[in-house]
């Protein structure tokens, strides 16, 4: 057997530990469970009454094991119980401005399997309780020419990778009774100056990694429960300016399996709700809404030489992905925008042999992309685009195998792929633009 080494990053947790995880090992299998009605909170909070607020949370849920070894190695994380990871900054003032701020950096479940050897290498979450990460912040204020700022910003906040001579896998399965919680949310209020809030997520929110020198390589996420990565950015400013900012950099779940000398699949199978919004709500007298989603939603890849490459995506339950713009003025202009500038489900396999890119249907897709703008009293303007396709399938068989890309809308299922936009102003000038600027769904397979 080889030497492995682990390290639960877990420290500094707060008092809502009832009962510290339990910690088990044998041989090359590391297990890290939070049992039922028990809770673990790693957040850092800070709450400010007459001031500013930022709050920092470097504090995570680390497993690495590392082997040289022909026998496998695993390293599984499971929740029965609630698992927070936050950052928390709330701030309130009445005789000034008000600034908050909540950065999540580190505030990930971090998962990491190497087998050198020959060996297998997997590492595995599952959740039957409630895991949170979030980065909230909170600003308020009232006075005349008071202004409210809050900012939430995330960076990743589940990474697993495996990587192996042998077989590799990765996985994250999300029970019927489980929660999965990524959310960044932005509220600044000011009752009579101006408001400024945003949310912004810099990388990844769920990344799969696995990678195998001499056999298959899989990752897979499962979600028979309900699984968010929600951006909401809300600004109000009943007297005043009101601006809400809210953008996804990066994928919202991105998976990756490439196999040297075997077979490669990315699978997602949902039958719960998963969710990947980003939203921005700003009212006021003036009001500026802005929500973009700069990478996929969703991106699966499989790459593989000696075997067959997969991806897929199942759905029975409910799919939601897209970016909202709201705004809302009461006597000055009101302004939405709302952009999806890259592919909402994007899916590619590469082989030597056989290459599939598949999804299958049988619940509801809704890929959507708002902007509504409402003045009583001014103008309103209001653009939604979309500049890549909805759905985007690619497989590419670079040898003598066959490559298909397939997708199946069951009878009674929904997908859509909207772009909408709508400006009302009964007193002004109202001027809404709806573009798509690529396909709906395109696909693509070449053998």
């Amino acid at each position: 057997m080889g030497v492995a080494t682990l390290t639960v990053g877990v420290t500094d947790a707060n008092a809502c530990a009832v009962t510290p995880p339990s910690y088990s090992s044998t041989g090359d299998v590391y297990t890290l469970t939070i049992d039922s009605g028990d809770c673990y909170d790693l957040t850092s909070t800070v709450t400010q009454s007459g001031g500013n607020a930022t709050a920092d949370n470097y504090l995570n849920v680390s497993q690495t094991a590392s082997v040289n070894t022909a026998t496998p190695v695993t390293v599984s994380l499971t929740n029965d119980g609630a698992v927070t990871i936050s950052a928390v900054a709330s701030a309130a003032n009445t005789g000034g401005g008000v600034d908050a701020r909540a950065h999540n950096y580190d505030g990930t479940v971090y998962q990491y399997a190497l087998n050198s050897g020959a060996g297998d290498a997997g590492v595995s979450i599952a959740n039957n309780g409630n895991l949170s990460i979030l980065s909230t912040a909170t600003a308020n204020t009232t006075g005349a020419g008071n202004n409210a700022y809050a900012y939430a910003e995330m960076q990743s906040a589940v990474y697993q990778v495996a990587s192996a001579g042998g077989a590799a896998s990765a996985s994250l399965t999300n029970g019927a009774t489980g929660t999965i919680d990524i959310t960044l949310s932005a509220t600044a209020n000011s009752a009579a100056g101006n408001a400024f809030a945003q949310a912004v997520l810099y990388d990844t929110a769920v990344s799969q990694y696995a990678y195998s020198g001499s056999s298959d390589a899989a990752v897979s996420l499962t979600n028979d429960g309900v699984m968010n990565i929600d951006l909401a950015a809300n600004a109000s400013a009943p007297l005043g300016y009101a601006e809400a900012y809210a953008s996804r950099y990066y994928t919202g779940i991105y998976q990756d399996a490439s196999a040297d000398n075997g077979a490669a699949s990315a699978s997602i199978t949902n039958s719960g709700t998963l969710d990947v919004l980003t939203s921005a709500i700003a009212v006021g007298q003036t009001a500026r809404a802005y929500a973009s989603n700069d990478s996929e939603a969703i991106s699966q890849n499989a790459y593989a030489s000696g075997g067959d490459a997969a991806a897929s995506l199942t759905n029975s339950g409910t799919v939601n992905i897209g970016a909202s713009a709201d705004a809302q003025a009461g006597s000055n202009w009101a302004e939405a925008t709302a952009e999806d500038y890259y592919t909402g489900i994007y899916q590619y396999a590469q082989s030597d042999q056989n290459a599939a890119a598949t999804i299958a249907n049988s619940g509801s897709i809704d890929l959507v992309t708002s902007a509504n703008a409402v003045s009583a009293s001014g103008d309103a303007y209001a653009y939604a685009y979309r500049s890549a396709a909805g759905i985007y399938q690619s497989a590419y068989a670079n040898a003598t195998g066959d490559a298909s890309a397939a997708l199946t809308n069951d009878a009674g299922a929904t997908l859509k792929v909207n772009v909408v936009a709508n400006a009302s102003a009964p007193a002004g000038y109202a001027e809404a633009y709806a573009t798509r600027y690529s396909e709906g769904i395109y696909q693509s397979a070449d053998a």
